[in-house]
């Protein structure tokens, strides 16, 4: 359990991003997830509610599911080589009502505004884009 091993080893590496070797650790792990987890319940998602995680190898992947699992929810990972019909596709299929993706998914993002009219809580990690 992250809260254990924050607990524990605090300023260890939970994750590291081989290309630019910027680590999170388990002590930012946990209070990250715990921070997009009050986010999601103030949003009113509930246990058993569906998040759609549309990013790359992102360092705040792992958030996002921690936040998911510590909250209930289900999270349902998104093939980050869709296009944004497939996005929308998955995304409506499975009832999210969250999606999490990153600036380097924008050119798809952007167009996904009409296509997922249930989904109507739209967060991204690294940046802001219109809509």
């Amino acid at each position: 359990y992250i809260g254990t091993r924050a607990q524990e080893t605090p300023n260890k590496p939970a994750i590291i991003n081989a290309n630019t070797g910027v680590a999170v650790t388990y002590g930012q792990l946990d209070l990250e997830s715990m921070r997009v987890a009050r986010l999601l319940h103030a949003r009113g998602l509930r246990r058993g509610d569906r998040i759609a995680i549309y990013m790359e190898n992102h360092l705040s992947y792992m958030a996002v599911i921690w936040a998911a699992l510590r909250s209930g929810l289900c999270a349902v990972p998104v093939n980050r080589y869709f296009n944004a019909q497939e996005v929308a596709y998955v995304v409506n299929d499975c009832s999210a009502k969250a999606i999490f993706t990153t600036l380097a998914q924008a050119e798809v993002v952007s167009s996904l505004s009409d296509s997922i009219p249930n989904c109507q809580i739209r967060l991204i990690a690294d940046g802001g884009l219109r809509g």
